[in-house]
C-alpha cells in the first residue's frame, strides 16, 4: 500500500514537472464582511430575485398591433439570458390567490412572455380589461436547481427561499 502510495505520488509529480505546473499553498487570510442579502433571497440565495408589480394594465401598442405591458428588471442580464432563468406569473389584481405561470390563457385571452436585457414583457393579442399583479423571479446560472416545478410557484419559492 505504501509504494503504491509513493509510487502514484512520483507519478503525479513528473507530469506536473512535464507539464510545467507548480504546487504552491496558501496560508487562510482574513475573512472579509459578508455580502449583502439579495432583496428577497436568504443568505447564500442573494443572488436570486423576485420582484412583484401590482396593478399591471395592458397598453396597445399600433406599431406591433397587441398588448403589451413593459416591465424594467435590471436583472436580467447577459448570463441570465444565455444560462439562468426568468420566471413569470401572473394573478388578477382583485386576487389574493395562486399565481399562475406564463405563457397561459385567461379569460379567453392568450398571454405570452419574453424579456430581453434588464426587460421582461407580456404580450397578448387582444385586450384584457382588468389589471394584473406580475411577479418576475429572475435566477441567474450558477443558482438554477434542475429538479424544480416551476408551474408552481410555491415549489420555486420553497426551492429558493424566496419572501413575498
Amino acid at each position: 500500500m505504501t509504494k503504491q502510495i509513493k509510487t502514484i505520488t512520483a507519478v503525479i509529480a513528473g507530469l506536473a514537472l512535464t507539464l510545467g505546473l507548480t504546487f504552491t499553498s496558501c496560508k487562510k487570510g482574513d475573512t472579509g464582511p459578508a455580502g449583502p442579502q439579495g432583496p428577497t433571497g436568504a443568505t447564500g440565495n442573494a443572488n436570486v430575485q423576485s420582484t412583484t408589480f401590482l396593478n399591471q394594465g395592458f397598453a396597445y401598442v399600433a406599431a406591433n398591433s397587441d398588448y403589451e405591458i413593459n416591465l424594467t428588471v435590471p436583472a436580467v442580464t447577459s448570463a441570465v439570458m444565455n444560462n439562468g432563468g426568468v420566471l413569470v406569473y401572473f394573478q388578477p389584481s382583485s386576487s389574493t390567490g395562486v399565481w399562475l405561470q406564463l405563457p397561459a390563457t385567461f379569460g379567453g385571452t392568450n398571454i405570452q412572455t419574453g424579456y430581453a436585457l434588464g426587460q421582461v414583457g407580456l404580450i397578448s393579442t387582444s385586450a384584457l380589461s382588468i389589471l394584473l399583479n406580475v411577479k418576475v423571479v429572475v435566477i441567474p446560472p450558477a443558482m438554477v436547481k434542475p429538479n424544480v416545478n416551476t408551474k408552481n410557484y410555491s415549489e420555486v419559492k420553497a426551492a429558493y427561499n424566496l419572501k413575498d
